[in-house]
């Protein structure tokens, strides 16, 4: 009978910065499972863990033994492994070596009609205490984190400094040695509230003990739910509504290991600065829950929660109110000052603004953003107020960065010009518009929803995207420092949102190519001659990636993506719009005519010779007939699919089935006589080329 423990496995350290750990949680858990797993060794179940000073792996029922290898490993051809004369080769010894078996121990059998050598290997199962001390360290350094920490004379590298290692199979310590430190069972709990070091006796009392003896909830759900639980009872205690951002709770939860929460108030007085100012400070630089009533109007309170009991809170929320109330004073002051001063007299300021080495200040951004909407503006047909809303945004969009609050307050840029905009009796579209041309700033945030909004989005993006693809600085695996993949994901996303017309669709190359042309102007090298063709090639490649991302986050299946990408990606809106219509036409079943008729016909049609074919030549009843279908479908089915109605477009070329199949079936399409031969070869070319404007049909797996 297999004997089973649980294990145990901490890992106590300084405090390791609350962003890091989400990823360090399943990196830990995806690796231990392969390792666990590479080393053949069954387990129930496997978790990982963490609070700010510890990395946790609890693994339930391990196996106390590695089970038995017995396995067959293929290697080289016979005739690769032995020469003419029996003896091995060196590619026989090696590969007799690195199974760890004798050559004359090497099996001959016939695979597919070629003779290979097969190595017979059984290994016996070892101990966890044989094999896991060097394997969980080997595992712990594989850990990766944004940044690391090196000590001990620069010897050691982790996410913050290692203090000390808790290793336990059943109630044994695994003999773990990592950082210049051997594994115990003793751990160490809140800095504060814990009385002394924590003696773990046995993996299953860890949980409890570290939370009733060291006040350290490991569990992140358990702490996570415990937040929940105690905002829920301050809201019902107050009487108002706390609106729960997913990233604070996850960021809280990862900062502390004791959760208490507590509210707090403010003078009502500063509830006369706008609300996002007010938010902004409470969420982004204290980490507190900002307080409704039930009509979504702000209170003067916040909730707070601390790393500890509810002993002294009177005191703490007295220390939280002092250090919010600071911040909240220079928000009012600057507020008020900045409304001294117009919007639209800033513009000049940002002269002194530099927008990126090699690409000129803030200033000549708004003078290519302007540029950028113009063309837009005549691109896409926009008219009447739209249009003076646009401009007048283009002027002003980035003014607010050199108000005092948006620079104390970074994160209200785009807020603070939309709030200065109203009070400085800027048109509410060009207020609106302001805000919006910076969306979406992060995955999940809104696409602008104005037309305004929207084109000055789009020039602000494409102009830094264009200028740092010009200047080299093109993003590399992770490293992406100027949010490129972001900003196209964001261009992307706004052309397949449907806030533009649908029936002037937007070329990404056209919009490229003038982004590029603005720089090229202004002489920036790389922005000009056969340097902008690669650098616009390389750009067109960059967004095409983009659009295959949003139609696979769309749920669209992968040869659906693939079919429509190669059908042209240029224009993401349109792009869009026919991986739905295709979507719909697969879901309700309609697909089976339209791919039967195409298949049939593009067999035929790559035999086709380019240039135009003469129909007078089509005599049999079966090709008239297709033919006359043809005519009569192209034209609608054409328009649909300009105009971006590709339900309709997929409806009129199924229609063509009856009369394809008809003509492939009653015609001899490579006819002897030339010219027929020409004329039904390029009768199928055509409807080959009606039947690829919405997808490549060929990528398509099947119905």
């Amino acid at each position: 009978m297999t004997v089973r423990n649980d294990l145990l496995l901490e890992v106590g350290s300084e405090e390791i910065p609350a962003r890091f750990l989400p990823q360090a949680i399943e990196q830990l858990k995806d690796k231990a499972s392969k390792l666990f797993g590479d080393l053949r060794l069954d387990l129930a179940e496997l978790r990982a863990y963490a609070t700010p000073r510890r990395l946790v792996l609890y693994v339930r029922d391990l196996a106390e033994r590695q089970s038995e290898l017995n396995a067959e490993v293929r290697g080289p051809a016979k005739k690769i492994t032995f020469d003419a004369q029996g003896h091995p080769t060196k590619a026989g010894e090696g590969f007799a070596r690195g199974q760890g078996v004798p050559v004359a121990g090497l099996l001959t059998r016939e695979v597919d009609g070629v003779e290979y050598v097969f190595a017979k290997k059984h290994e016996d199962g070892r101990s966890v205490m044989e094999v896991l001390p060097q394997a969980l360290s080997d595992l712990i350094l594989s850990l990766e984190f944004p940044k690391t920490m090196r000590w001990g004379e620069g010897v050691w590298k982790f996410a913050r400094p290692v203090h000390w290692i808790v290793c336990l199979f059943g109630s044994e310590v695994v003999p773990v040695r990592l950082f210049d430190l051997a594994a115990g069972r003793v751990s160490r709990g809140h800095r504060t509230l814990a009385k002394g070091p924590v003696e773990i006796a046995r993996p299953q009392e860890y949980f409890l003990k570290m939370e009733n003896d060291g006040f350290v909830m490991v569990d992140q759900e358990h702490r996570q739910s415990a937040v929940v639980e105690q905002l829920k009872k301050l809201e019902s205690q107050l009487g108002a509504v706390v609106p729960v951002d997913p990233d604070l709770l996850e960021e809280v939860t990862f900062i502390l290991e004791y959760p208490t929460a507590f509210f707090g108030s403010f003078e009502e007085q500063y509830l006369k600065v706008p609300q996002e100012v007010l938010i902004t400070s409470m969420r982004e630089h204290q980490r507190y829950f900002p307080v409704e009533d039930v009509s979504g109007k702000l209170r003067n309170h916040f909730i707070a929660v601390r790393n500890g009991t509810a002993d002294g809170i009177d005191v703490i929320r007295q220390g939280n109110e002092k250090v919010l109330r600071a911040r909240l004073a220079d928000a009012k002051f600057f507020y008020e000052e900045d409304q001294k001063r117009h919007l639209s007299d800033r513009v000049e300021a940002l002269s002194g603004v530099v927008f990126l080495e090699k690409l000129g200040t803030m200033r000549q951004k708004v003078e290519r953003i302007q540029e950028l909407v113009e063309f837009l503006i005549s691109e896409l047909g926009v008219e009447g107020q739209e249009v003076s809303d646009a401009r007048r945004a283009a002027l002003l969009c980035k003014s607010d960065l050199v108000t005092a609050m948006v620079r104390e307050f970074t994160e209200l840029q785009g807020v603070m010009g939309r709030e200065y905009g109203r009070l400085s009796g800027e048109t509410p579209g060009t207020a609106q518009a302001i805000f919006e041309h910076y969306l979406p700033r992060f995955a999940g945030d809104n696409y602008p929803s104005t037309i305004p909004g929207a084109l000055v989005a789009l020039a602000d993006k494409i102009d830094t995207i264009a200028g740092c693809f010009a200047i080299g600085l093109i993003p590399t695996g992770s490293q992406d420092p100027y949010a490129l993949r972001r900003g196209a994901q964001g261009i992307t996303g706004l052309l397949a949102s449907g806030v533009l017309p649908p029936e002037r669709p937007l070329s990404i190359g056209r919009l490229t190519g003038k982004a590029l042309s603005i720089y090229a102007a202004a002489g920036l090298t790389g922005a000009s001659g056969e340097a902008a063709a690669k650098v616009r090639a390389q750009i067109q490649e960059f967004f095409g990636a983009r659009i295959k991302n949003l139609l696979g986050d769309r749920g669209y299946r992968y040869d659906l993506v693939d079919a429509v990408i190669e059908a042209g990606a240029d224009q993401a809106g349109d792009a869009a719009r026919r991986a739905e219509a295709l979507d719909r036409l697969i879901r309700g079943g309609d697909l089976e005519p339209v791919l039967a008729a195409f298949k049939r016909v593009n067999n035929l049609a790559q035999k086709a010779e380019p240039g135009p074919f003469d129909p007078s030549q089509l005599r049999e009843p079966a090709e008239v007939e297709l033919y006359k279908a043809y005519i009569t479908v192209n034209g609608p089915a054409r328009s649909a699919a300009a105009a971006g109605n590709y339900d309709d477009y997929f409806a009129a070329i199924s229609g063509l089935r009856p009369p394809v199949d008809q003509f492939l079936d009653k015609v001899l399409v490579m006819a002897p006589e030339e010219g027929l031969r020409r004329a039904r070869l390029g009768l199928l070319r055509e409807l080959a080329s009606l039947f690829r404007l919405a997808a490549d049909l060929t990528k398509l797996v099947g119905p």
